[in-house]
C-alpha cells in the first residue's frame, strides 16, 4: 500500500493530499514503507528483468496475433503493460463480443467503451503476467475465434 505522486503545482497538490488523508491513504504500514525503501535501494536489477520480461509479453502477444488471430488488432502500448486488442474487424455488438471472450474464450478485459469514445470494439489485456498464464489467454482467444 504504498506509491508515490509528486507535483510542483500547489493548487493541485492540497486537494489531492487532502482527499488521501479523508481516504486513509496518507499513512503507510511499516512493511510497506520499508519494502519500498529496499526497491529503491536495491531493486535496480530486478526492475531491469521486470521490465524486460513484459516487453517479452508485449512482443510475445503482438507476434500471436500476426500469425494467429489476423482478424484481432494489437496496439503496442507507449508505456506499461496494458496492451489493446481490436476486434473491430469481427463487427460484433458489445454483448456479443463480451460473450465470445468471457464464456467462449474465459477471458476477461476491459472494455474499450469504457474510457470513451472510439473504444468501441477494442479490450484491454494486462500482459503483466507469467509467460505460461498469457500464453493459455492467447490460446484460449485463437480456440473461441475460430
Amino acid at each position: 500500500r504504498t506509491s508515490w505522486c509528486a507535483t510542483l503545482n500547489p493548487e493541485l497538490r492540497k486537494p489531492f493530499y487532502n482527499w488521501m488523508a479523508a481516504n486513509e491513504l496518507n499513512c503507510p504500514d511499516l512493511m510497506a514503507t520499508l519494502a519500498a525503501e529496499a526497491a529503491y535501494r536495491n531493486g535496480a536489477e530486478w526492475l531491469r528483468q521486470c521490465i524486460a520480461y513484459v516487453e517479452g509479453n508485449v512482443s510475445y502477444v503482438e507476434q500471436f496475433c500476426r500469425e494467429h488471430l489476423p482478424q484481432v488488432g494489437c496496439m503496442r502500448p507507449e508505456a506499461g503493460y496494458l496492451v489493446w486488442l481490436d476486434f473491430g474487424a469481427l463487427n460484433l455488438s458489445r454483448e456479443q463480443l463480451d460473450e465470445l471472450l468471457v464464456n467462449g474464450a474465459r477471458v476477461a478485459m476491459n472494455a474499450g467503451e469504457m474510457f470513451g469514445p472510439g473504444g468501441e470494439g477494442h479490450r484491454r489485456l494486462n500482459v503483466a503476467t507469467p509467460r505460461a498464464v498469457l500464453e493459455q489467454i492467447m490460446s484460449r482467444l485463437q480456440a473461441a475465434l475460430r
